[in-house]
């Protein structure tokens, strides 16, 4: 009897914690998507809340030992998962450089954390790619090719505005890869297209007081799309992608450091 008793209430604990696996993974993904439903404003707090402080938080602390010598010679990464996701230290390795790029991030995310990313390093040279994700999470954006440029704008003349004596190397968006190539993750690149990153990209590269860095026309294949040999999953470099543009931008900050 006791055995059957004991049986019983585990049985009851089982299916109580099942329960509760199975509701907590329905809110989850109920809060993912109504906050993509409701746009920049949700979907960005969302990310906050799961690592965008933490992220932040990280930056702080390193800050504080960030070398920076008599000849201000920092050099910032500054991003989203594009810029999260470059080995910077290994690619830049007699330079002294950070990388202060936090995936899923928006330009709008970027205005918020200036601070902790930008400023407090004061770098001679700031390499900004940013703009990508607007497409999506920024509810005002939303495909909106001027508001994108708009945006890229308001972080560039923060930037000036904040550290007037920084370069900025701003680098075009990157194309995308959509083709029905089994590599691709349709989902990753969404609804982004090459057209309208082209687009955004002809009216950044006429920002004044910026070094724009044409990187989508290296990036591109044949066809007009991310080579497959430099994309994780359509959206995303992979190591060769990063290796392949290294040299690129080198070029522009020699150039900029002389």
């Amino acid at each position: 009897m006791e055995l059957i008793i004991t049986i019983i209430v585990l049985a009851v604990i089982i299916l109580l914690l099942i329960l509760y696996i199975i509701i907590v993974l329905f809110n989850n993904k109920k809060l993912i998507e109504n906050s993509k439903k409701e746009g920049a404003g949700e979907y960005f707090n969302y990310l906050l809340e799961v690592s965008f402080l933490n992220k932040v938080d990280g930056f702080k602390t390193y800050n504080k030992v960030v070398e920076n010598n008599e000849n201000n010679d920092v050099i910032v990464f500054v991003g989203d998962s594009l810029t999260d996701n470059y080995n910077v230290y290994e690619c830049y390795k007699n330079y002294n450089v950070y990388n202060r790029g936090i995936g899923g991030d928006t330009t709008k995310g970027l205005l918020k954390r200036m601070n902790e990313s930008i400023y407090e390093l004061n770098p001679k040279i700031i390499v900004l790619l940013i703009g990508i994700n607007d497409f999506e999470l920024v509810k005002e954006a939303s495909n909106n090719i001027e508001v994108i440029a708009k945006n890229i704008l308001e972080v560039v003349k923060e930037i000036k505005k904040n550290l007037p004596s920084s370069k900025i190397i701003l680098e075009s968006l990157y194309p995308i890869n959509n083709s029905d190539n089994p590599k691709i993750d349709k989902a990753s690149v969404n609804t982004k297209t090459n057209e309208n990153i082209k687009k955004v990209n002809e009216i950044i590269k006429n920002f004044e007081g910026v070094y724009y860095l044409d990187l989508y026309s290296k990036l591109v294949d044949k066809e007009g799309n991310l080579n497959l040999d430099y994309t994780l999953e359509g959206l995303h470099l992979n190591a060769n992608g990063y290796l392949y543009i290294t040299p690129l931008i080198k070029e522009k900050i020699d150039e900029l450091l002389k």
